[in-house]
């Protein structure tokens, strides 16, 4: 075997696995070593490890799991920590960051997430370090930590237990050591604060929560709210009290949307007050919505408590737990860069946008979406200085009202055509055009699906519907069917939302493939195509003439107007009774201003070029290829393999900085 040799292997049968292929990395070599001190069975099985089928060997299994590509390691976690459901695979530091982020009593401690065995099966649990003040109440604070998890993830934690800070087993380097701290859940040697455990596993309260300071008063007045939940839900579903338990999701007692309003109606009767239409959500469980209607009820009803008592944190934005986190990240970017390299301000460079003067040195500038070199084109500035001269520098209104220009019809009418779709809509916002769209397109009846590395106005717009929201694994649609064959039939709608171009990765879906999918489920797709318009397809008609897809196939065309047609806005392009119903309803459009008549029309002249200057796309695919080639020839770190011609270029830049690693940065291609 030489000197050293690597293998990436698949766990069952022991065998090699496809290049690319994440799986277990064993390692062989003059520098492994021969074994554990008077250990023969750990030896022979992390030091004598053979493939099944050609018997190479011996290999050390690292535990570590990883892939090969282009002759480089990367290295993705470790075996034993990976925690697996339904076929997807999910790393424990990404359920201990969504547990930390979800409420402020965490942010400042560690978590610890693991499996364990629940009779046969895989069961998740998430212990984790909270702020105790001594009057803490920590149902609201495991609440959170199952919503967030669950809704980012995906992921039901079978149990999570909160511990005081400082009590998370970690190794001398600051290392929270998983496996010690599962070991103290079996074995019950974990110091609770407060406890949550499934009903599967047992349930002490009507919550499944425990806490050391909910006297018995207040947990019989859970456990009344909970049986009026119980109660008027079995009542309405038909379903038999033996068939659930406090974990049952609303959707699981096939609770349709009137009947969900009727179990309202019923508990704000029963308990004589409003409660809030999102505690509705199908999601939610039984146990949860009684926790809810009892936070809410105990919440509104009246108390002794001055207002002196309420904490700065509560009112005063510096002393918000998330304001304090960023000065914190402020003072480690000041010690690890020496400087703040956001908001550098640009004070102007050549006249093709291809060079920036910062702090009086000219640099060339690789971050500027002008794909296509639009922005400073003298035909589209005088078009947008001409709508000045007619229209002046706004719409005055919304559209709906008094500020319909010509020129917004013009624009919509080019971008239609442009596309190929029936009719289009411009909005004053890029990132507001999802938000706006999605969140009034879909409600709590309703399922979002979106690639997990989607942009933040497609979360932004998923969270503000209040649908369910589930992530898939980057560009995997067979990670996507499988999830919607487990849970489409539970929802009304259901959106799928992908991107043209992701702006950080510079991948391109398989389009096809998830109209197939799309079709399959009874769904609606969304293509955001924000990097993807002007810069993808022989012509720049972005990824559907890239694909050469039926345009009627995708039923929201998202793009914006800042990126290659170098002006500000966003749209949604799609059937004419899509566009008809989101004019005259959709909140981030009748109630906004219309866009400004100088931007309409700079993209409008920018579309005009495009049409009769395609050669503009084919000089930004080569100028695309010709970096790509360049970098790699420098041996700069590009990621993983992406189209030449796309208009973005990963470069991963690595710093070391204390224990945290630092990488990421994305570049844009300009025409020159």
């Amino acid at each position: 075997m030489g000197a050293g040799h690597i293998n990436i292997v698949d766990a069952d049968p022991c065998i090699q696995s496809d290049s690319g292929r994440v799986g277990e990395i064993w390692i062989a070599g003059t520098s492994v070593g021969q074994g554990y001190w008077r250990d023969h069975d750990a030896t022979h099985h992390s030091f004598n490890a053979r493939l099944f089928d050609t018997h190479d060997g011996p290999f050390l299994r690292t535990g570590d799991l990883g892939f090969i590509f282009e002759g480089q390691l990367y290295v993705t976690g470790r075996q034993d920590d990976l925690l697996i459901s339904h076929g997807l695979n999910y790393h424990p530091q990404d359920v201990e960051a969504v547990g930390r982020k979800s409420h402020p009593l965490l942010n400042a401690g560690f978590g610890a997430a693991f499996s364990v065995d629940d009779d046969g099966t895989q069961a998740f649990v998430l212990v984790h370090e909270a702020t105790h003040t001594g009057d803490s109440d920590f149902g609201p604070v495991i609440r959170a930590i199952r919503e967030a998890v669950l809704e980012e993830l995906g992921l039901p934690l079978h149990a999570i237990v909160l511990i005081r800070r400082g009590m998370i087993p970690k190794t001398s380097s600051g290392k929270v050591q998983r496996r010690r701290c599962r070991d103290m859940y079996i074995n019950n040697r974990l110091n609770a604060l407060a406890r949550y455990q499934n009903a599967s596993g047992g349930v002490t309260d009507g919550y499944g929560v425990t806490s050391k300071r909910t006297p018995p008063s207040s947990q019989d007045k859970h456990l009344n709210v909970l049986a009026a939940v119980c109660q008027h839900a079995l009542v309405l579903s038909g379903t038999a009290l033996s068939d659930v338990t406090p974990d049952t999701p609303l959707a699981a007692l096939g609770l349709d949307s009137l009947q969900r309003m009727e179990l309202a109606a019923a508990l704000e009767k029963t308990f004589a007050c409003r409660l809030p239409d999102a505690d509705f959500n199908p999601a939610h469980t039984l146990g949860g919505l009684a926790l809810s209607v009892h936070q809410h009820l105990t919440s509104h009803s009246p108390s002794d408590a001055s207002v002196d008592q309420i904490p700065p944190h509560a009112c005063n934005v510096a002393d918000f737990p998330e304001y304090t986190e960023l000065k914190r990240y402020e003072r480690m970017l000041y010690t690890v860069a020496g400087s703040n390299p956001y908001f550098r301000i640009d004070e102007g460079g050549s006249a093709n946008g291809s060079i920036t003067r910062i702090d009086g040195h000219d640099l060339i500038n690789f971050c500027n979406y002008d794909y296509i070199g639009m922005a400073h084109d003298p035909r589209v500035g005088d078009a947008a200085k001409a709508a000045i001269d007619h229209y002046g520098t706004g719409a005055g209104a919304s559209r709906l009202v008094s500020g319909e220009k010509q020129v917004h019809r013009d624009l919509e009418h080019a971008i239609a055509e442009f596309l190929g779709t029936q009719a289009a809509l411009v909005f004053v916002s890029g990132h507001a055009t999802n938000v706006s769209t999605i969140g009034h397109l879909f409600g709590h009846e309703d399922l979002i699906v979106h690639d997990a590395l989607a942009h933040n106005s497609i979360v932004q717009g998923a969270q503000l519907s209040g649908a369910t929201r589930r992530t898939f694994a980057h560009n995997e649609f067979r990670a996507m069917d499988e999830m919607l064959s487990q849970i489409r039939h539970r929802y009304r709608r259901v959106l799928i939302a992908i991107e043209g171009v992701y702006s950080m990765d510079g991948d391109i879906p398989d389009l096809p493939h998830f109209i197939e999918l799309k079709k399959k489920h009874n769904a609606l797709l969304l293509v955001d195509e924000a990097h993807s318009l002007g810069t993808v397809g022989e012509t720049g008609r972005g990824i559907g003439e890239l694909c050469n897809v039926d345009r009627r196939d995708v039923d929201l065309w998202m793009g914006t107007l800042s990126k290659a047609l170098a002006s500000c806005g966003g749209y949604i392009a799609g059937s004419n009774e899509l566009i008809e119903y989101l004019a005259y309803t959709t909140p981030g459009f009748v109630y906004s201003v219309g866009i400004p008549p100088s931007n309409a029309a700079a993209a409008l002249a920018a579309i005009t070029l495009l049409h009769s200057q395609p050669q503009r796309v084919a000089k930004l695919h080569a100028l695309s290829s010709l970096f790509l080639r360049l970098a790699k020839e420098s041996h700069l770190d590009t990621g993983l393999p992406a189209r030449s011609s796309a208009p973005v270029v990963i470069v991963a830049v690595y710093m070391v900085a204390g224990a945290r690693l630092l990488e990421g940065m994305n570049v844009a291609v300009l025409p020159t």
